[in-house]
């Protein structure tokens, strides 16, 4: 009978997280173009790239906009990797209990900086 012992190959930081990184890409790294109002969405920029890059979309649809964060993140990706994308931001522009109601300033600055990019 014969038994081979091998020692254990260290496992590299890439083998380790293979597959949790693949929503990784320069695109994550981009820096924000768009700061109009704070926003929870503020972290998931990276994300927004990363998905815009990857799926490519022909149509983007954001439902609910509030002050546009979230849309100018995934515009800005659009834009910058040349899609022939149609982005559409959907919203009532007046607020809800989990917002806060909103006057039509909000309307004002997302459709200004919108039509200004």
């Amino acid at each position: 009978m014969s038994v081979e012992l091998r020692k254990e190959r260290p496992t590299s930081v890439l083998d380790k997280y293979r597959g949790t990184l693949d929503c990784i890409s320069p695109a994550s790294f981009w820096p924000v173009d768009n700061l109009v109002r704070e926003s929870a969405w503020k972290e998931y920029a990276p994300f927004a790239y990363w998905l815009a890059e990857s799926q490519e979309p022909r149509t983007f649809v954001e439902l609910g906009t509030h002050g546009g964060f979230s849309y100018f993140a995934f515009c800005q990706a659009i834009k910058k990797l040349a899609l022939e994308t149609k982005c559409y931001a959907i919203d009532t522009w007046t607020g809800d209990e989990h917002s806060g109601l909103y006057e039509d300033d909000v309307f004002d600055t997302v459709k200004s900086y919108n039509d200004e990019h």
